[in-house]
Formats: structure tokens, C-alpha cells, sequence
């Protein structure tokens, strides 16, 4: 199953507190359907049973109207509504003139006023949303029929107190109004009642945060290795040509007693050669002779 089937999975179960409920998440689903108008039984068709037997039920429930699940593929089920006066008595109640005409469409505000636009929200993401998998992309769209239809939800969307920032756009004759944002799309979900996958959500964003940590610490230590190398390489030549020549021997004992400690231990950290000398000093201390052997080295 994926993540997207799991979330309407989640949000089926959802149990509307009473009737008013109920119907606002009916409109949702109806009004968002790219299917359903009083001259076609079909309202929405989708690979997951689940969200036909929610709506069959909310219809019966609220209508005591009979509606058909049918299998079309191995993994595509479709709603319908057989009898017409039924689908005109659903349209009619909820003020739907045309599920097909949009451009004069207006919102029945009765069934998305505060305490009810969750419900309403809620059936419209079963009707047309869906989710990408968080372990990949933070993108959740609904993907609606018209420019009439993108600008409404867009407006509802923005509208809520979630500081929500909704885009649309247009792709393959269908416009998808979306949300990109990891803080949004959490927000959203749970607003509209999935709580479970919301954890699921923030799960794989800290199981991100942290590999991304590792990988950016195992690069840090990876650089600093690669660095200490060139330069203790750069050390031993220098040691290495010194002792080729007579200077090596008429160096002060410091520097050859750190000269001999490099040449014996190239793996060693500027602190540890400090540690390891007869006086031990620090770290900038090792660093300031080291580069006065090569500068010699040089001349």
C-alpha cells in the first residue's frame, strides 16, 4: 500500500461527530468528483475499496440511498449511484446545479463554515488528493477539474488558521493545486483528522535529519583526514630532504627531535606529536615548527 492509500485508509475510519458532519464531508467528496452529475451514475473511482464503502455509507447514512462498488480492474473500484432521481435529490440538497459547468459555481457555505470545514476538507482529499511518499518528496496535491475549482480550494486552504501556502498549477488538462512545505502538509493532515501517518510523517523527517548529521559529519572527518595527510606529507619530504643534506644535523634539538617524531609516526594528529614530545607543547606550537623545517627545506 502506498503512503497516499494509507493516509485515505486512516481518514476513512474517521467518524463524523453527527450529521452535519457527515453531509459536509459528502459535499466535499461530490462537489471535487470529476464524475459526478445528475446525468452519470459514476462518481469516483480509485484503487483503494476503502474510500467507495466510506462514501456508500455517509450516502446511506445521511440519503438511505443505494449505491454500487464495482471492480473495473485487478486494483480500480468505481461508485455509482444507479437511480437518477437519486443523484438529482443529492445534487438539489446540496445546491449543485452542474458538476460539469463551473463558471458560475458557487459554495454552498452551510456545509463549510468553521465547524465543519474539516469534515468538508477531509472528502475532498478522499475524492481528488493524494500524498508523496515523505521518505522521498514533501508534495501533497488535489488534482480538481477547472480553474474555477483550483482557485476555490486554494481559497479555503488559505483561509484556514494554518499559515498554509497553496500553489496551483496547470498539467495535462487537469489543474493540481498543491503543497510543498514538510510544516503545511503535517499541519494539514492533522487538521483534517490523520493523525497516525502525521507521526509516521515526522518519523522519517527525523530519520532524514539524522542521516543527513552522519553524512555531513563522516564528510567533515573524511576532509580533515585527506587534509592532515597532504600536510604530514608535505612534512616528511621536508624532514626527508633535509637529512639529505648537512642542515638536519645542525638543527636545534627542538626541531629535530620533532623532525624524528614526524618521520616515525606520519599518521599523527599536530596535537598528538605535541603530547608525544619531551616538552610537550601545543598544537600551534607543532604547527609553527613543522612549517619553519619546510621553510628551511626551501631555501
Amino acid at each position: 500500500m502506498s503512503f497516499s492509500s494509507a493516509v485515505k485508509s486512516e481518514l476513512c475510519e474517521v467518524i463524523s461527530k453527527n450529521s452535519s458532519n457527515k453531509l459536509s464531508e459528502i459535499y466535499g467528496m461530490i462537489l471535487f468528483s470529476k464524475y459526478f452529475n445528475e446525468n452519470n451514475g459514476l462518481i469516483l473511482k480509485t484503487e483503494n475499496k476503502i474510500i467507495c464503502d466510506k462514501f456508500a455509507e455517509l450516502i446511506a447514512s445521511c440519503f438511505n440511498v443505494i449505491s454500487e462498488i464495482k471492480i473495473q480492474k485487478k486494483t480500480l473500484y468505481s461508485l455509482n449511484i444507479p437511480s437518477e432521481n437519486d443523484r438529482i435529490t443529492i445534487l438539489n440538497y446540496f445546491e449543485i446545479r452542474d458538476n460539469k459547468s463551473n463558471s458560475n459555481l458557487s459554495l454552498n457555505r452551510e456545509y463549510i463554515n468553521e465547524n465543519l470545514i474539516a469534515s468538508f476538507l477531509r472528502g475532498v482529499f478522499l475524492s481528488c488528493g493524494s500524498l508523496a511518499e515523505p521518505s522521498t518528496n514533501y508534495h501533497l496535491e488535489w488534482s480538481v477539474k477547472s480553474f474555477e475549482f483550483a482557485k476555490i480550494l486554494q481559497e479555503i486552504l488559505s483561509n484556514l488558521n494554518l499559515n498554509l501556502h497553496v500553489n496551483y498549477t496547470l498539467k495535462k488538462n487537469n489543474y493540481l493545486v498543491y503543497l510543498k512545505s514538510y510544516e503545511n502538509i503535517v499541519d494539514f493532515l492533522a487538521f483534517i483528522g490523520c493523525q497516525a501517518r502525521v507521526m509516521d510523517i515526522i518519523q522519517v523527517k527525523m530519520l532524514k535529519e539524522v542521516r543527513n548529521q552522519i553524512n555531513r559529519t563522516t564528510n567533515f572527518e573524511t576532509a580533515n583526514i585527506n587534509k592532515t595527510a597532504i600536510a604530514a606529507t608535505e612534512q616528511i619530504l621536508a624532514i626527508k630532504k633535509l637529512k639529505k643534506s648537512r642542515k638536519f644535523e645542525s638543527l636545534q634539538p627542538e626541531l629535530k627531535e620533532l623532525a624524528n617524531l614526524r618521520l616515525n609516526n606520519p599518521q599523527m594528529s599536530l596535537k598528538e606529536l605535541g603530547e608525544n614530545l619531551s616538552i610537550k607543547i601545543s598544537r600551534s606550537g607543532v604547527n609553527h615548527r613543522l612549517k619553519k623545517l619546510i621553510a628551511m627545506s626551501k631555501q
